[in-house]
């Protein structure tokens, strides 16, 4: 059997310390007792009274034995404090023991003081009083000096002179335990599964207070919510399934098997020749490099593994050979700080127990010459690799992805899971969420902040990286996308209320157009011309013409925003006035439509009051086209559209520098960010399967930080839906469950990132197997 060795770290100065050396005044005790019984026995057995009377324990054994560690008890070495404690003061916690050499000057004491007189002078008696009251003082300002020197609560401020007293007596207080009784047990019988809380509601005037259930699991998802990331999370690695590691030749179609270490990337063929490692109890393989190659043993035993990059020889510290600097034909080992075919397969290896070698001359030119000129593979992710669903999803013409506000969750969802009966929609269900915790911040950056690739930022150096990364945690607090601002209506206002454009207005005096600032929320509304202040609007000095109309011509606009708004005013100034045109020749065709209508009802009239024959009223009055009417409107809709659409890109630059944004309109413009997501994959970018590869993978390794629980409770809250084999009592629906935290995490992000790339209720209910390990 191997050696093991257990080391004990305590700190200095605590209880622990005290506890400790307790310990071992316990433990030499007891092997002092339990060697001199076995002795003792042993010599009885053999009836041999002499010996078992030597080995029997006498006090000096005992006393011996008692003072074991109470120097190291009270050693002031490390603190350069002079610790003067009696240890007296220890031992009157016990009854008095002496050596067998005092016994007899005891006696002999006792019988003089016997034969003496009793009688003493006074003198004496008070020098002795006098000494005492001394030792008593010495011995209080040592203790108290002690208590004064230690700042912390440690062994120096135990009071050794305290008698022991019973075990439920500490410090002067008596503990004891309480009795319990039926008539203590609260059988009130209140809910404790749910909490509650209330909301007003108002019909016809009349105010109604109403109890509103939340969730059993509403604290789960309060503390999930609010810490999403997982410390122990990790970026999984790809095995190198080009060549078997052994022989370093080319797997082909007849390797049907091939073995895959799983601590590493490496591959080997099965069989005896290339395969030499072991076989977990759950029938995981482990390569031989994870050991020592000669004496078996493992990191937990040798502490550090040296790994050669060229062959299958792995090292302890003992049994590795010497470094090539020691051997004369330089035939050693070389160190490697990294290996940069690991880093391409995302490959770290644990520097605390392991070490990247070389092992010989052969090695070292076999890797330098060969295994690192070789061409890398490409391990990026192809669109036949997407998950059967997603291109299930994206090939069917008739589905399309859709908005999570108008996303409903399954009948089965509010009948059987959902503690809110009237909630059907997505949205309402998130909205049980706090809008300000880390999970909608998360998720959010996750779906709206743009990713790069890894080999753009390998390039970069590390001054760059570390001055984008704090740029990048600086802004993640507050990133948040100008049009999703624009959603919330205070900020909506504020922007338009602040910013101004240029617009075409006529002087009513020297005719001449000019340009002037309007603000935005009136070109908007197109009315801002009908204002008192512009109907007779002449040159002042108020819109910067300090001359009035003598002042000279502007000059023409730079900017392509500012041109492009002022050619659509015009367009839509000469489409207004077609359309006032158009509508005026239409009232004035309908006035004389109406005169000849009346013309005829007349002329008949008469007519049928004499016997001549009435004259037909006119079939068919020629009216003017009104087709040109309804294409000057459609073209004003569309320069309606044109200009708000420039003005939002305008808004949407500008709201975050011109407002005061607060915490809580930062989280609803977030949260209506990820109600108003629609998926990735569209019309327009349908086609680029690189793209929504790229999207997929950057959702896989953000949701591989979070926490199981995290990734459930949002799960929970969009409706996923586990369909079992089972059906329920008296209905024949399936028994359906939400996502538990025992399933596969792996196949959890990949059904959350299928639903994200491509939302809609197909993608939001699973069997049960399709997250099983």
């Amino acid at each position: 059997k191997n050696m093991v060795k257990i080391y004990r770290i305590i700190t200095c100065g605590t209880v622990e310390e005290r506890i400790l050396f307790r310990s071992q005044q316990k433990l030499y005790l007891d092997a002092v007792v339990n060697k001199g019984a076995k002795l003792l026995q042993d010599a009885m057995a053999d009836d041999n009274e002499s010996e078992a009377e030597n080995f029997d324990l006498n006090n000096d054994d005992l006393l011996h034995s008692i003072k074991f560690g109470a120097d190291k008890l009270f050693d002031s070495s490390q603190n350069g404090i002079d610790d003067q404690i009696d240890l007296d003061i220890l031992l009157q916690r016990s009854y008095k023991i002496t050596s067998k050499s005092n016994v007899k000057q005891e006696t002999a004491k006792e019988t003089e003081q016997q034969s003496t007189t009793t009688t003493t002078t006074t003198t004496t008696t008070n020098e002795s009083e006098n000494n005492n009251n001394n030792e008593n003082e010495e011995r209080k300002q040592r203790q108290q000096m002690l208590k004064d020197l230690s700042s912390e609560n440690n062994v120096r401020d135990f009071n050794f002179s305290q008698a022991l007293q019973s075990g439920n007596v500490f410090e002067g207080q008596e503990y004891k335990k309480k009795s319990w009784s039926m008539a203590d047990a609260k059988l009130e019988g209140k809910r404790t599964c749910t909490s509650a809380k209330y909301q007003q509601l108002v019909v016809d005037g009349m105010r109604f207070t109403s109890r509103v259930e939340l969730d059993t699991n509403h604290k789960f998802y309060t503390a999930a919510s609010d810490y999403v990331f997982d410390s122990k999370s990790t970026q999984p690695y790809s095995h190198q399934l080009e060549r078997c590691w052994s022989c370093d030749q080319h797997y082909t179609d007849k390797d049907r098997r091939i073995v895959e270490c799983s601590q590493c990337p490496k591959t080997f063929h099965h069989n005896k020749q290339c395969w030499r490692g072991s076989v977990g109890t759950i029938g995981t393989f482990v390569c031989s490099q994870h050991s020592c190659y000669h004496c078996g043993l493992k990191t937990s035993e040798c502490g550090m593994i040296l790994r050669c990059l060229a062959c299958q020889e792995s090292y302890c510290l003992p049994c590795a050979p010497p470094p090539h600097w020691t051997v004369a034909n330089g035939d050693g080992l070389h160190f490697v700080d990294d290996c940069k075919v690991a880093q391409h397969h995302n490959y770290h290896l644990p520097t605390s127990t392991y070490i990247y070698v070389l092992c010989g001359s052969q090695c070292y030119d076999f890797y330098h010459t060969d295994y690192v000129q070789r061409s890398l593979p490409d391990l990026s992710l192809t669109y036949e690799d997407l998950p059967d669903m997603l291109l299930t999803l994206m090939e069917n013409r008739h589905q399309q992805p859709q908005k999570l506000k108008h996303i409903r969750l399954d009948r089965r969802i509010t009948a059987q899971l959902c503690a809110f009966s009237s909630m059907h929609k997505v949205v309402e269900k998130l909205q049980c969420l706090s809008k300000e915790s880390l999970i909608f911040q998360e998720l959010y950056h996750a779906l709206y902040r743009p990713f790069e690739d890894d080999d753009d930022n390998e390039e970069a150096d590390g001054a760059q990286k570390e001055e984008k990364e704090e740029e990048e945690k600086k802004a993640d607090k507050e990133y948040v996308l100008g049009k999703h601002y624009l959603k919330v209506e205070a900020l909506n206002q504020a922007v338009s209320a602040k910013l101004t454009l240029p617009q075409w207005i006529q002087c009513t005096q020297c005719r001449e157009w000019r340009y002037i600032e309007v603000n935005v929320a009136d070109i908007i509304s197109g009315q801002w011309s009908r204002q008192a202040t512009f109907v007779n609007w002449k040159c002042d000095a108020e819109h910067g013409f300090e001359n009035g109309c003598e002042s000279s011509k502007q000059a023409a606009p730079t900017d392509e925003r500012v041109l492009k708004i002022l050619r659509l005013q015009r367009e839509r100034i000469t489409a207004q006035h077609l359309i006032a045109v158009e509508q005026e020749k239409l009232a004035k065709a309908a006035k004389v439509r109406q005169a000849q209508l009346q013309n005829a009802i007349l002329l008949q009239a008469m007519q049928s009051s004499t016997t001549l024959t009435p004259t037909p009223l006119p079939d068919a009055i020629v009216m003017p086209d009104s087709q040109l009417l309804v294409a000057q409107q459609s073209k004003l809709a569309q320069i309606e559209h044109k200009m708000k659409r420039i003005l939002k890109e305008y808004k949407t630059e500008n709201i975050v520098a011109l407002c005061e944004i607060s915490v809580s309109q930062i989280a609803e413009a977030r949260f209506i960010g990820i109600t108003e997501w629609n998926g990735f994959v569209n019309d327009g970018n349908k086609a680029d399967t690189d793209a929504i590869c790229r999207f997929y993978e950057h959702l896989i390794s953000t949701f591989r930080e979070w926490r199981i629980e995290s990734l459930k409770t949002i799960m929970d809250h969009l409706g996923f839906l586990m369909v079992s084999r089972k059906k329920m009592r008296n209905s024949n629906d399936f028994k359906v469950d939400q996502i538990a935290l025992s399933y596969s995490k792996e196949k959890v992000i990949e059904a959350l990132a299928v639903f994200w790339i491509f939302p809609c209720q197909q993608a939001l209910v699973y069997s049960t197997g399709s997250f099983a390990k």
